[in-house]
């Protein structure tokens, strides 16, 4: 029995020094697997910051702009445009509302522009379309919504009033 003692001690060393081998892939699988399995770090409040900031920075894309469409003349300015037979003569054209040096337009192109227009007799429509050659001379200037109208206004001396709105 002895012998069989002894045979079975053998037999269980002989295990016992393989052991350590056969566990060895054992735990380098369950190493490598808690190894991939990190969680990743959450950033701090500083890095979240700077995120912001970055994002706020980037310029954002231009709009996209639609062709513009100026609106007609109303119907009530065409009903005041009704020719008559009273004429006026302008010698003189003073202007208002113009602020000095906008978009390059100086008084004396201003002046320019209706230099044809002076000395000769007018009726209410040909006032109006001084005004007009005003309102456009702006336009073609880049100043869309600018307008020039005829205030309320009584013609001394052939001296003749337009009122400069140039909007906003």
């Amino acid at each position: 029995m002895k012998s069989l003692v002894l045979r079975t001690g053998i037999a269980r060393s002989e295990k016992m020094r393989r052991a350590p081998f056969l566990l060895t892939p054992l735990a380098l699988i369950v190493c490598a697997s808690a190894q991939a399995a990190v969680v990743p770090s959450v950033p701090g409040a500083g890095t979240l910051g700077n995120q912001l900031r970055q994002e706020s920075v980037r310029t954002p894309a231009a709009p996209i702009s639609a062709p513009l469409v100026l609106p007609e003349e109303g119907p009530a300015r065409r009903v005041l445009s009704v020719d008559n037979h009273t004429t006026v003569s302008v010698k003189q054209v003073v202007f208002t509302g113009n602020p000095p040096g906008l978009k390059g337009l100086s008084e004396t192109d201003l002046q320019r522009e209706l230099a044809v227009d002076l000395n000769r007799p007018q009726t209410f429509a040909g006032l109006e379309s001084m005004a007009q050659k005003i309102t456009a001379l702006y336009r073609h200037h880049g100043l869309l919504v600018a307008r020039a109208v005829l205030p309320p206004q009584t013609l001394k001396d052939g001296v003749l009033t337009i009122r400069i709105i140039p909007g906003r």
